[in-house]
């Protein structure tokens, strides 16, 4: 059952995939490492071109989402004086949630946005040891 989320995940890239093969527009979605120490859960998001001012990051209980949006005004034809021979970078609106386990602290969460990776580190709160009286 741990793995249920994983799987969800794989399954819906999959299918993101399948319909871009396809020629369906595809939403857009960064690619995403999630990784747990002793002391946290540190979440990685490939974000390159994305700005700081369009990130919104929020946990509230252990759900975690990522929401942003990358511009195609990146590219150099803003001013619409040439024209696209090739347009294969996806840009637009994204958002990815994730379940984290209960026992995040999401009080001292940190998220720093440097070469185009959001690293976000959520503290596991402390657990306490505690007997168990038997009757």
């Amino acid at each position: 059952m741990n793995d249920l989320p994983f799987i969800h995940e794989r399954v819906n890239r999959l299918f993101d995939e399948v319909m871009a093969e396809r020629g369906a527009s595809s939403v857009w979605s960064p690619s995403v490492d999630i990784y747990e120490t002793e002391g946290e859960f540190v979440v990685i998001a490939e974000v390159p071109g994305v700005r700081e001012s369009d990130l919104t990051v929020t946990l509230q209980q252990n759900r975690l989402t990522i929401e942003g949006y990358r511009s195609l005004n990146r590219h150099p034809l803003e001013n619409n004086s040439g024209r696209y021979h090739r347009l294969e970078c996806s840009y637009g609106q994204f958002s990815r949630s994730f379940i984290l386990p209960s026992s995040v602290d999401g009080a001292s969460v940190r998220a720093t946005l440097r070469d185009g990776l959001l690293t976000i580190t959520i503290p596991k709160r402390g657990l306490q040891k505690r007997q168990i009286r038997i009757d």
